[in-house]
């Protein structure tokens, strides 16, 4: 039964949103069902099924089977309806996509970038980018929800919309993305740390739906982590939980970005293993990139890795330790299920797992308890755009408050 000390407007979104909600998990549904399910009266429910109707969310999809007398009409919801603008960022490229209700993806763009051109430079190409893939999913952008962007950095997603600071990026401190955005597109914008979209993209749509304590861990040009407890996002009072990249592993170590010496980012990073690996390139890995020292990515490497190289070998098991040392602690304070870790550096298999669940067994107090699962994502290199379409999509299933 809802508060009936709510505005009649916001009990409306809430039952819209239940509505929304219960269509989409059931796939295909009566009125009647609906009614059973939401606890909604059927003038209630006639009422939001002809509005969604009306809107193009919802579609009238045939009958159910016939349990006896006239078989029942059901609706379904409209992929086509809306859509949604799925962006990440990362130091060297934009990636964009829209994405439909069922978060299917009906077009993309890749756009390189420079981290050290500055904000200015790379929100023209983020705009141009938008306006590109937006032209050729040929979507009304009428239909366009709204834009959900991952960020490489320390956001305030709750206000304003604000990048704090993106260490990997130059010139990207207090910086107004989401209304820089919004004033150019003209629709509601949400950014989120990059690491934290993984971890709704799993929660949602991979393999964490259902686990209520979990952590979800980027590795890629730097390193972060999205924690989730009890099935809520933690953010911290600062929005700085889960910036694991900033761990002090080695003492007095290489320089970090952030300013600080020994960060895990320096020694575990994509682009700590390509630094290392450029130094001290071996035959096989100069074959690999045709003799281009700075043609040597984590593609690359993992290949070396899979024909038996062995220094590339070395350069992924150190990595391993040492973040398998950082998810040690981690464990040790929040506990949780599962440990999801994306990036290209786990195509190097038993190579990379094997050293760092030894580390973690090492680190991680257990008092006779296992260990969290150490898994990798089922959504693959998408996981990020999957979580910033989904910052859009998932907002009107939910509606006017958190649920």
């Amino acid at each position: 039964m809802m508060d009936t000390g709510r505005k009649p407007q916001t009990i409306k979104r809430m039952n819209k949103a239940l509505i929304l909600r219960t269509i989409n998990k059931e796939g295909a549904i009566s009125r009647a069902e609906l009614s059973r399910k939401t606890s909604l009266s059927m003038p209630t429910i006639m009422k939001i099924v002809d509005e969604l109707k009306e809107e193009g969310l919802i579609i009238e999809a045939g009958v159910a089977p016939s349990i006896g007398g006239r078989p029942p009409k059901v609706i379904k919801l409209n992929p086509k309806g809306a859509y949604a603008i799925g962006v990440k960022i990362l130091p060297n490229e934009l990636r964009v996509v829209v994405a439909n209700l069922r978060n299917n993806f009906v077009a993309r763009r890749v756009e390189t970038i420079s981290p050290f051109s500055g904000y200015r430079k790379i929100l023209a190409q983020l705009k141009d980018a938008i306006r590109e893939v937006t032209y050729r999913s040929r979507v009304n952008f009428r239909q366009i929800l709204g834009i959900g962007i991952g960020v490489p950095g320390i956001v305030n997603s709750s206000s304003n919309g604000k990048v704090i600071f993106a260490p990997n990026l130059r010139g990207w401190e207090n910086v107004s993305l989401a209304s820089d955005i919004e004033k150019e597109f003209d629709v509601p914008v949400f950014i989120e740390n990059e690491a934290r979209v993984s971890a709704l993209a799993e929660k949602w749509y991979g393999i964490a739906r259902g686990v209520e304590n979990f952590v979800c861990i980027d590795v890629a040009v730097g390193i972060g982590a999205g924690i989730v407890i009890d099935g809520e996002l933690y953010r911290g009072h600062g929005n700085l939980a889960g910036e694991i990249g900033h761990l002090v592993v080695v003492k007095n170590g290489p320089v970090c970005n952030c300013g600080k010496r020994g960060c895990l980012e320096t020694v575990a990073s994509n682009t700590a293993i390509i630094n290392m690996v450029r130094n001290n390139p071996t035959s096989t890995i100069m074959r690999l990139c045709k003799e281009s020292e700075n043609s040597i990515t984590m593609k690359e490497i993992i290949k070396a890795v899979k024909v038996g190289d062995k220094e590339c070998e070395k350069y992924i098991k150190r990595a391993a330790v040492y973040l398998g040392r950082a998810i040690g602690y981690l464990i040790n304070i929040i506990d949780p299920e599962m440990i999801i870790i994306n990036g290209e550096i786990t195509l190097a298999g038993d190579v990379f797992f094997d050293p760092l669940k030894r580390e973690i067994d090492k680190s991680a107090f257990r008092a006779g308890k296992i260990l969290p699962k150490i898994v990798t994502s089922g959504l693959g290199e998408d996981v990020g755009l999957i979580g910033a379409s989904s910052l859009v999509i998932r907002n009107i299933f939910k509606g006017p408050r958190k649920v």
